[in-house]
């Protein structure tokens, strides 16, 4: 399976785009976990510190919460930028059965809409890291 994707900070690879399942993810904003195992991500509305300033003066809070489910509560936990999405797809299917499946096309599209929302960083697996 490939999967088109861009890593920040890496030129465009020689053979394209990297695997999917080679691809490392790292949580890249701030999250909290509830009393009932989810994931919560809070994520900023604006980059700029001076309108995040802003919005805490106006009593507004300068982050949007997102609350994941199980799968996403489970992904987020194991994305720790050690684990490729490989392992991480094997680990769901371990822990979750037929009911993740199609585990891969749902990471696929998890991951296109977490790095849209640049709530997560994503590097290519290093070739010393491959088994």
């Amino acid at each position: 399976m490939s999967f088109s994707l861009q890593i920040e900070g890496s030129p465009p690879l020689p053979g394209g785009s990297p695997n999917l399942l080679d691809v490392v993810p790292k949580a890249g904003v701030c999250s909290t976990i509830g009393p009932d195992g989810l994931v919560t991500l809070h994520v900023p509305k604006f980059r700029s510190r001076t309108l995040q300033g802003i919005l805490v003066k106006c009593r507004i809070s300068p982050c949007v919460r997102i609350r994941l489910d199980e799968f996403g509560s489970c992904f987020w936990k194991l994305a720790d930028g050690s684990r490729d999405v490989g392992e991480i797809g094997r680990e769901l299917q371990t822990r979750f059965g037929e009911s993740v499946q199609p585990v891969y096309e749902r990471l696929a599209v998890f991951l296109r809409q977490m790095k849209a929302n640049r709530c997560i960083a994503l590097k290519e697996k290093r070739p010393t890291d491959r088994g």
